[in-house]
């Protein structure tokens, strides 16, 4: 059998940093302040990460909204699911900066503050320590004020399956 003290070695330099493994600092984001949208109309945002952990990210790095793994007003059908939006493409090694970029959808009136974390999927989420520790649960967010629309609007057929409507005068 092998020694514990063997996999410690090799780890030795790792667990005597300072900086832990998995740890982002925010560096820049899309909208600040509010947004205001019409129920089912949808915002592009992004937020820039800077990688200033020990490892590289990848496609287990993953941008989720918060509370931790509840379901968000927010969510757009391009996410990975109600409870994660995206991870990220390709790998970024530290020192390196990542832009998650994605779609949030109104679907609910009422004014929402949505926050968003980072998760390496199995491992920790970037807010929990001694792995982790930045950036917190809420650092990121983005408010949307999302109201019915403008009185006397027309309603948005955008979304929608609807079926083919014959016009009028053709045989069908």
């Amino acid at each position: 059998t092998a020694c514990p003290g063997d996999f410690v070695i090799e780890r030795f330099d790792e667990l005597l940093s300072p900086v832990p493994p998995f740890y982002g600092q925010v560096s820049a984001v899309s909208h600040e302040g509010s947004i205001d949208l019409a129920l089912g109309e949808e915002v592009e945002v992004w937020v820039d990460i800077l990688n200033t952990g020990q490892r590289a990210w990848s496609s287990t790095t993953n941008i989720a909204p918060t509370p931790r793994d509840v379901y968000s007003p927010l969510a757009h059908s391009s996410w990975a699911s109600t409870v994660r939006v995206e991870g990220v493409s390709g790998s970024v090694s530290s020192n390196n900066t990542y832009r998650f970029s994605f779609t949030l959808k109104a679907s609910e009136v009422g004014i929402f503050t949505q926050t968003f974390g980072l998760v390496e999927e199995g491992f920790t989420w970037f807010a929990d320590t001694p792995y982790a520790g930045s950036p917190g649960d809420s650092e990121i967010s983005f408010t949307v004020n999302v109201s019915e629309g403008e009185e006397g609007g027309e309603p948005s057929d955008e979304g929608v399956n609807l079926p083919p409507v014959a016009n009028a005068g053709e045989d069908q």
